[in-house]
């Protein structure tokens, strides 16, 4: 899914036809929206949010970077990866968040290749869209229960 058709979406679902919401204020509800998403799925251990990659001694963690995912004998100090051991390179499975969604060109992407949670991050920055204007959250329950759905659904299978 576009991140513009995504916006308009956003639009469509808060019955913004006179663009109350900026691009800007959807793309930032967005990124709100995949980092609580990423997060919930990084805390349940989700193989969706895995990445790997191989490390020398005093590499740079890569960007997102926000856990390992397994023991590794290594020591994270600030941004660098220091080995524990007398290896010259490992390869390391970490967590990571997904990147940031930036603009609305022709061709920006929304970060899950899953598209259900790409859904659910529209519905969820519908309702914080909502919430800042004080509209009815009922449905913000709903949404936490989905989310939940999603997660032991992604676990199980």
């Amino acid at each position: 899914m576009l991140v513009s058709e995504a916006i308009k979406r956003i639009r469509s679902a808060t019955h913004d036809i006179t663009e109350e919401y900026t691009d800007v204020e959807c793309v930032w509800s967005l990124n709100t929206a995949v980092h609580e998403i990423s997060a919930a799925l990084i805390a349940g251990r989700s193989p969706f949010m895995v990445n790997s990659g191989t490390f020398a001694d005093g590499d740079s963690i890569p960007s997102g970077f926000f856990r390992t995912a397994g023991s590794y004998r290594i020591r994270i100090t600030g941004s660098k990866i220091k080995f524990l051991n007398d290896s010259t390179t490992m390869t390391i499975r970490y967590f990571a968040m997904p990147t940031e969604v930036t603009g609305i060109n022709d061709d920006d992407k929304m970060p899950f290749d899953i598209e259900p949670l790409n859904e659910l991050a529209i519905r969820i920055a519908v309702k914080q869209l909502s919430d800042e204007n004080e509209f009815d959250i009922s449905q913000d329950s709903a949404i936490q229960q989905e989310l939940q759905s999603v997660l032991q659904q992604g676990l199980a299978g």
